[in-house]
């Protein structure tokens, strides 16, 4: 099995329980992070990196999992 370089793999984002399949596959990775932050609001609170992003088991794509920052309340 061949294994594509890995500037050229799709993308896959995992936020909670939710898998997220790439909405702009030839955009950067902030541009895809503004255009998930308009679906998911939690997302606008954090910051992605190309290296956080892992290899899947299968090797066809790079997984990005997004960590939310906790709830804040008052009291």
């Amino acid at each position: 099995m061949q294994i594509e370089s890995l500037e050229n793999l799709e993308r896959k984002f995992i936020l909670g329980s939710i898998e997220l399949a790439d909405p702009i596959p030839t955009g950067s990775l902030d541009e895809v992070v503004e255009l998930l932050s308009t679906q998911y609001p939690m997302v606008r609170f954090t910051r992605i990196y190309e290296s956080d992003g892992i290899l899947s088991s299968c090797g066809r794509y790079m997984e990005y999992t997004i960590q939310v920052p906790p709830v804040k309340t008052n009291g």
